[in-house]
């Protein structure tokens, strides 16, 4: 799926050594409380945040839709998408893929999603 510029694809790309010292990087930076993954659909780019079951209390298995939607209303209030989009736009630019999206996923330690947003 590499573009006309020659780029590689995001699944080539999820799998280099790039992607693999961002999440070293990541993973430091959070020292136990989430881990960051990356993962390829086409030409979209996640980063999965995976919250540790100390984080949160939970593997996520027994929460309610009502914890669920609350942690989600958490994480869109506490959502800023500037944080990310330097990021974003380094990770368009190495990738080289033009119509890259570049999409944000938190989940419990068990997978499920408490949040997703695109930048």
């Amino acid at each position: 799926n590499a573009d006309a510029a020659g780029g590689m694809s995001v699944s080539d790309w999820v799998n280099s050594d790039e992607a693999s010292t961002y999440t070293s990087v990541f993973n430091t930076m959070f020292d136990g409380a989430m881990t960051a993954t990356f993962e390829a659909d086409g030409n979209t780019l996640s980063m999965v945040f995976t919250l540790s079951e100390e984080t949160l209390g939970t593997d996520g298995s027994d929460l309610t839709d009502e914890q669920k939607e609350a942690a989600q209303t958490m994480m869109q209030e506490q959502y800023n998408a500037s944080k990310f989009e330097p990021m974003r736009d380094e990770l368009k630019k190495s990738i080289g893929v033009s119509d890259l999206v570049v999409r944000i996923v938190y989940k419990t330690s068990n997978g499920t999603e408490l949040f997703s947003q695109d930048l």
